[in-house]
């Protein structure tokens, strides 16, 4: 890095470190100061000149070390060749010259060759002994150190976590500080100069420092290798969707794609179990393709491996994760049921987000698409890359599968056909083996369960709701659906429940309270009525209703004793006579004050008073309403 500063006539001269330069110009500059040169500067200059290390043979290439090797037999065989006696030493070293160029042609050697290439033996110095011709500056440049650094601090750093400038922007930066840092480094060495070195950083370092952290753990960081042999079938199930890689057609008509979302076995790689749907992805599904595998195969043993999707992290199937709030808005704590995978005994694991290494159910969604997507007339390919020409013709032809076609095609493709394939796992001694043979093998332990109890443990859950008057409402897909039964509107009423429910059964929902305890199981409200009903069905809601009436009527009589008791007023008239009747609790004040009426003497009249005339005309008195104020 240069330093700029001012001379004595001020104008800007550049100040660069000594050890920055190359060794040729360390050793120029020292001749040039060496009358006056101290004796530290002496001591650097010994160190510049100091004869370099010899690199041992195996920091060489496979054919350096091949041609080493050639050069070392050649010097052997020569001094074998001059051993021989009574025969000029010149002599003998022309005919073995002339000798090695007859049995190796094309090389290149004379005796002073042969005398170069024993000195350098004979020193370890093994450079010298191969040919280097074309080679000694190969990846080498002019370029000072300082502007490859500069330049590597814009292709690293300023470029890095995604903003990545191309080398030739890096090279233009780097030019543009030179002309105000580094003057004497202009001009700059070509484009391929900076090429060579932006392609010799490390592969590690540049996908780190220029595509981020992220990139790094996925493309380049150290691998953790799951160890396989210790688990057990049924031990670990990884879940995903995948988006068929194939058109279909519905009953009404309109073309879609599919979606299989499946639960494979982490041990054998077999598909346990699946559901094909056509509406889009949703939790729904994998809990159809988890009772499916549990019905087939038992349930998991301990964990279920799954990504970050909301079709998984949903507080009803295997709680929010990362997603989870500690507290809401209102302050208060959120709804935390317990999960159908809490009720199944099993331990959901999510995936670190992006981490593309950990997704086996994607490798075993790769052969779906491979073996059984390209099977169909109107398979799409991956990527438009991937599009087969052959697509647009079919869909003209209308040799579209219908949706009951591909799901029983898929069906006994993935279990008769997937399942069956060879495995290619991580477990070396599992190679080649059937998938199934691999998971009946492994197969230690299986919790099965009736299906009526895996239906209970696979209900959804509803939000937290007040029992309204109307009973209490699911909400589904926006519309709501009212439950209502007379014991829960009796007794229930401005209470706080949950509901869990089948989907695919919405007669009735089971009802339980805050704390989880289950209350009872409620049909649906038959209080609804379109609008004009007829005066029978009027009369018939009339009905229910008053049956609603009846109930709580029944559990107020409940509530209330057989016979009744005295009536309040009644009882309120005897306590009253009761009191009076009773002796008077004696007074025993602590201070007795006497008070008296304090009042002024009226004034005296002057002169003589008629009270009787003065009562004569007043006329018996007035009052304050005679007279107008």
């Amino acid at each position: 890095m240069a330093e700029s500063v001012l001379n004595l006539r001020n104008r800007k001269e550049y100040l660069f470190p000594l050890e920055s330069l190359p060794v040729q110009a360390q050793e120029r500059h020292y001749e040039q100061q060496s009358s006056s040169l101290s004796a530290p500067a002496k001591a650097a200059l010994e160190e510049v000149r100091e004869t370099p290390k010899r690199k041992p043979l195996d920091s060489y290439t496979e054919d350096e070390r091949t041609e080493i090797s050639f050069w070392r037999d050649v010097i052997d065989q020569w001094m074998l060749y001059r051993s021989q006696p009574d025969k000029q030493m010149n002599e003998l070293d022309q005919k073995f010259v002339q000798h090695m160029c007859v049995e190796n042609p094309g090389i290149r050697l004379s005796v002073p060759t042969l005398y170069r290439k024993k000195k350098a033996l004979e020193e370890g110095d093994l450079d010298s002994v191969i040919d280097r011709r074309g080679k000694a500056r190969k990846g080498k440049t002019d370029m000072p150190a300082y502007v490859k650094k500069t330049f590597l601090h814009y292709y690293l750093v300023d470029g890095g976590e995604g903003h990545a400038y191309s080398i030739q922007k890096c090279m233009e930066y780097t030019e543009k500080w030179a002309e105000k840092n580094a003057v004497n480094a202009l001009p700059l060495p070509s484009y391929s100069s900076f090429y060579r070195v932006a392609m010799a950083v490390p592969e590690a370092v540049r996908i780190l420092m220029r595509e981020g952290e992220r990139a790094y753990y996925n493309k380049a960081s150290a691998y953790t290798r799951r160890e396989y042999e210790s688990i057990a079938s049924n031990d670990w199930w990884v879940g995903d969707t995948y988006t068929c890689d194939t058109i279909t057609v519905g009953p009404n008509g309109k073309t879609h794609r599919p979606y299989l979302t499946a639960w494979v076995d982490v041990r054998s790689g077999i598909f346990v179990g699946w559901y094909i749907s056509f509406g889009g992805n949703s939790s729904q599904n994998s809990i159809y393709a988890l009772r499916r595998a549990c019905l087939a195969h038992g349930m998991p043993n301990h964990n279920v491996y799954v990504d970050n999707g909301r079709e998984y992290l949903t507080f009803d199937f295997g709680g929010r994760g990362h997603r989870a709030k500690k507290v809401l808005a209102n302050g208060e704590q959120p709804f935390e049921p317990k999960t159908i995978l809490d009720y199944m005994g099993v331990e959901m694991k999510n995936a670190i987000v992006q981490n593309s290494r950990a997704k086996l159910v994607e490798r075993s969604f790769r052969n779906v698409k491979e073996h059984i997507m390209r099977l169909f007339p109107t398979y799409t390919g991956g990527s438009p890359e991937e599009k087969p020409e052959a697509l647009k013709k079919a869909l003209k032809r209308g040799e579209i599968p219908t949706d009951e076609e591909f799901i029983e095609k898929v069906n006994k493709l993935i279990s008769g056909y997937l399942n069956y394939e060879p495995y290619y796992g991580s477990v070396p001694a599992d190679k080649g083996k059937r998938r199934i043979d691999v998971y009946n093998e492994h197969l230690e332990h299986v919790r099965h369960v009736r299906e009526d109890v895996l239906n209970l443990m696979m209900l959804r859950t509803s939000k937290l709701r007040k029992v309204d008057r109307e009973g209490v409402y699911l909400n589904i897909r926006g519309q709501k659906i009212w439950y209502n039964s007379l014991e829960l509107h009796s007794r229930f009423q401005s209470q706080k429940v949950y509901l869990r429910y089948d989907p695919d059964d919405l007669s009735s929902v089971r009802v339980y309270r805050e704390d989880g305890s289950f209350i009872m199981t409620v049909p649906r409200c038959e209080l609804e009525a379109e609008y004009g009903a007829t005066q029978e069905e009027i009369a018939r809601q009339q009905q229910l209703k008053n049956r609603f009436k009846r109930a709580v009527q029944d559990l107020a009589a409940e509530l209330l004793p057989d016979a009744p008791p005295e009536e309040a007023a009644a009882l309120v008239s005897r306590m009253a006579e009761e009191n009076l009747a009773g002796p008077a609790a004696a007074r025993k004040p602590k201070i007795v004050e006497l008070c008296k009426f304090d009042e002024e003497p009226m004034a005296m009249a002057v002169g003589d008073i008629d009270i009787f005339k003065m009562n004569q005309n007043s006329d018996g008195g007035y009052d304050d309403d005679d007279f107008d104020y």
